[in-house]
């Protein structure tokens, strides 16, 4: 398996292949996708894969679809959204996940991920994002831009 290794000095390496980010309030405001998110998540490196999740709030998903260079799963289990999300997260292999996002219902996924970025942006961030995220972010954009240029987040998590 493929995957985005980042070898952090002082701390245990991180071993990744997926992202797993919220769409609204994450990659998208209000349902509209925050700009240069398509390309962000094209500029990603082809170990890791993209899994856009969301339970539509805003009913977009389907419209904002060919603009996602990525998986799409729309939460429409009996579950509530953030067990939902942690389940993916914990089918997909959670210590080798990135989830990032902003909201209370993120919490738990970000809590078993092997890295969870917070995004403070136009909704805020939820205090147990907060609590859960080993970086935060002003945007989706920049934090992918951390995992497209790792230098960067071995910066931020250098130990």
């Amino acid at each position: 398996m493929r995957m985005l290794d980042v070898d952090l000095p002082f701390a245990p390496s991180l071993h990744l292949c997926h992202v797993v980010l919220d769409l609204n309030g994450t990659i998208a405001t209000d349902g509209v996708l925050n700009p240069g998110v398509s390309e962000a998540l094209i500029a990603l490196p082809d170990t890791l894969t993209a899994h856009v999740v969301t339970a539509d709030t805003h009913q977009v998903a389907e419209i904002l679809r060919p603009q996602l260079p990525c998986e799409l799963t729309h939460l429409e289990s009996d579950e509530p959204p953030a067990v939902a999300k942690a389940q993916l997260v914990a089918r997909l292999g959670a210590d080798q996940c990135v989830v990032i996002g902003n909201g209370e219902s993120d919490a738990g996924a970000m809590k078993i991920a092997g890295l969870a970025i917070g995004i403070l942006g136009e909704e805020g961030l939820a205090t147990a994002c907060l609590a859960n995220a080993k970086v935060v972010c002003r945007s989706a954009v920049d934090a992918l831009g951390l995992l497209s240029t790792p230098k960067r987040l071995i910066g931020t998590l250098h130990g």
